[in-house]
């Protein structure tokens, strides 16, 4: 999967500035969209990774238009149920 991620300079999260990473987590629907997914820090040294922030996907930008229509949830809540993330996650860690 190729993927364009934009920063925004109003970060709602506090991420440190030693080595980390990011995950971006999503289940497929069927056709091209929109995919609903969440978006985890991952800092490394055992600790749990931490949902900071949702994505939505799609193969054009009017097929995205719905989801940018619904707007925010008021801050991340998950997208992606907690039995399919732990198995992503598991797969990803092995």
């Amino acid at each position: 999967v190729e993927l364009d991620v934009y920063q925004y300079a109003a970060a709602a999260a506090q991420i440190p500035d030693r080595p980390h990473r990011f995950r971006g987590v999503w289940t497929v629907n069927g056709g091209t969209g929109p995919h609903r997914g969440d978006w985890f820090f991952c800092p490394g040294g055992g600790e749990v990774p931490r949902l900071i922030g949702g994505f939505d996907t799609a193969g054009t930008t009017l097929e995205l238009l719905p989801a940018a229509l619904e707007g925010s949830r008021g801050g991340p809540s998950p997208r992606v149920s907690v039995s399919v993330r732990d198995s992503m996650m598991a797969a990803l860690d092995s």
